[in-house]
């Protein structure tokens, strides 16, 4: 029986937080909004993925040049039939 109520009080609470991070939390795009903020954040997601050289740019990071290879790398060797 203690167990039990034991059990279920820590249920209760974790529903309770939940609801509150849910509820306060402006990370999470809400549905009532339209979904506004979750195309924005997509919108905003998608610029950042399509130029990754401006963003390297932007950071102030500058890549090495790559060095000249030093095997002949095959992907894949058929051997037999």
């Amino acid at each position: 029986m203690k167990s039990t109520l034991v059990s279920l009080l820590f249920w209760v609470a974790l529903s309770v937080v939940g609801v509150a991070i849910w509820t306060y939390s402006s990370t999470f795009g809400r549905m009532d909004q339209g979904g506004a903020v979750a195309a924005e954040q997509a919108a905003a997601a998608k610029t950042d993925a399509a130029d990754p050289e401006a963003k390297l740019k932007e950071l102030g990071i500058v890549l090495p040049a790559p060095g000249a290879p030093i095997a002949n790398y095959v992907n894949a060797v058929q051997t037999g039939n």
